[in-house]
């Protein structure tokens, strides 16, 4: 049986696993201002935006590589993704 000591150490570890699961895996969907500010550190943390970004809002609203990321990369002046 657990008592409340092993209890106590469990829902520490869980809580854990849940805070680092949510950091890796949010999402940017606030203030845009703020989003374009981290995407690059948010690309290189999650390491492919394919699948955390475009996989998304191509099944939402029907956005293409080119369409998502070049509206903003050539209005900034970065290069064009291909």
């Amino acid at each position: 049986m657990i008592n409340r000591k092993n209890l106590i150490t469990i829902l520490i570890a869980v809580a854990l696993v849940v805070v680092v699961y949510f950091y890796v895996n949010r999402t940017q969907h606030g203030n845009p201002d703020e989003w374009m500010q981290e995407h690059g550190v948010i690309t290189e943390r999650r390491g492919d935006p394919d699948r955390f970004c475009l996989d998304c809002h191509s099944k939402q609203f029907g956005h293409t590589k080119e369409n998502f990321c070049n509206k903003c990369h050539i209005a900034n002046n970065v290069e064009p993704v291909k």
